[in-house]
């Protein structure tokens, strides 16, 4: 979560400045292959293609739980 709270934090930065995406699209692509590394994120996640299907497989080593009511929008 902390790579994904990174990456959204500075593609809010970067897209208020002109030439912002270039730094930002470098480092989305050095931390995507981390996240759907073998530890990482979403490794269990495919995207869909054009004719594919998209999947995810919930980890069992990682349970996940539906976020707490207001859980979002602590920055309201």
């Amino acid at each position: 979560m902390t790579r994904l709270t990174a990456l959204w934090y500075g593609w809010e930065q970067a897209r208020l400045q002109m030439t912002g995406m270039l730094p930002w699209l470098r480092e989305l692509d050095h931390q995507l292959p981390i996240l759907y590394g073998d530890d990482g994120l979403f490794r269990n996640c495919a995207a869909s293609g054009d004719l594919g299907e998209s999947r995810h497989h919930s980890s069992s080593e990682m349970p996940a739980e539906q976020a707490p009511e207001n859980w979002w929008k602590w920055w309201d």
